[in-house]
């Protein structure tokens, strides 16, 4: 099934497809970016998303990954690699777990699962 996701500044919204309603995802207080890539299994996609959202009972601004359609979220980076002003964000369409992130004025950075 095809979805559409919107990264909007007071949430984050997907649409199931055309006739579908818009639902917003309860776990994300704030999406400034967001991109999709392979997921883990084949068929699959992964959503990456930086932003704000409830993680371990806490509100936290972070760069996160849901593999389940965002009933729960992993964070990719810490609090010691924020990189600053975000300017985009990609996700590898071929390797689960691989996102390009462009931060202001550090070039391109590559995250990878370890």
């Amino acid at each position: 099934m095809r979805r559409l996701w919107l990264a909007l500044p007071d949430a984050l919204v997907n649409f199931a497809g055309a006739d579908a309603p818009m639902k917003q995802n309860k776990f994300v207080a704030e999406a400034w970016l967001a991109a999709l890539g392979k997921g883990p299994a084949d068929g699959t996609q992964s959503l990456y998303v930086w932003g704000k959202v409830w993680h371990d009972g806490q509100l936290v601004e972070g760069l996160f990954r849901t593999d389940d359609e965002g009933f729960s979220f992993t964070r990719v980076n810490d609090d010691q690699h924020r990189w600053g002003y975000l300017l985009s964000l990609a996700a590898d369409p071929l390797e689960h777990g691989t996102v390009y992130v462009a931060a202001h004025g550090r070039g391109v950075l590559v995250g990878r699962p370890r």
